[in-house]
């Protein structure tokens, strides 16, 4: 199952699983807001998926059965989705427990409860709402678990799509509304944050807890999804019409 999807891009996929284990891994400590990594993952996730489903027509063309390769594929990206969640996770979380005012600059990261933290004269304070605890390590998980899976799937559905222009349409459309969508709360939710850090008394008319959160991830990546299973199904029927 896993042969069919992998072996003609075996290449990419190992050159792509290294370069981005190690972007999200270490990338953060070196440079730039932790959330862009994230982001650089996902974004090059999805694009290692587009060139891997643009290989359909040809597998199909040599009888390669298409429910053996769909399977691989859907398997494959949950599985490349798990991995790179973890690596992700946990480098932010422990970036987020060295500097609790990382969260500012990586909207991935879900925080709970009170965390105390030395200011420049190592006198103790109390930062609301900025502290990990095993419940924000489980939504900061799945959220990113959900995030790899909606860019892999999209861009499977993308590269399959390449030789239909309605189906390669309609995905465009639903993925670029999609991405504005989450780039534009990552921006609104790392700024309150910021906010409520510097002013806690202050009141935000959009607040959003980590399962709130979550769902915002699924419902905004629904669209997408909905377009790609869609198009992967018509695709896998009659891949050159």
């Amino acid at each position: 199952m896993f042969a069919a999807f992998i072996k003609p891009v075996r290449r990419e996929f190992l050159f792509t699983f290294i370069a981005v284990s190690i972007a999200l891994a270490f990338g953060r400590w070196w440079g730039f807001d932790g959330g862009l990594w994230t982001w650089g993952g996902l974004i090059f996730s999805g694009l290692l998926f587009v060139d891997a489903g643009h290989n359909w027509p040809t597998l199909h063309a040599l009888d390669v059965p298409a429910r053996r390769w769909a399977g691989g594929a859907l398997t494959t990206a949950l599985l490349w989705s798990i991995v790179m969640a973890a690596i992700a996770a946990t480098s932010a979380l422990i970036m987020q427990r060295n500097s609790p005012y990382y969260t500012w600059y990586d909207w991935f990261v879900n925080t709970d409860g009170p965390v105390t933290h030395l200011d420049t004269n190592d006198a103790e304070y109390v930062l609301p709402d900025m502290g990990i605890t095993a419940a924000s390590v489980a939504w900061t998980y799945l959220i990113l678990v959900s995030a790899f899976l909606i860019f892999t799937i999209t861009g499977l559905a993308v590269g399959i799509s390449l030789r239909r222009w309605p189906q390669l349409l309609t995905m465009g459309i639903s993925g670029v509304v999609a991405l504005a969508l989450l780039i534009a709360v990552t921006i609104y939710l790392s700024w309150t944050a910021y906010q409520r850090a510097e002013n806690p008394d202050v009141v935000f008319p959009i607040m959003l807890e980590s399962w709130q959160r979550f769902l915002l991830v699924l419902v905004v990546g629904a669209a997408p999804a909905i377009a790609g299973w869609w198009a992967i199904r018509r695709s896998l029927r009659n891949p050159w019409a």
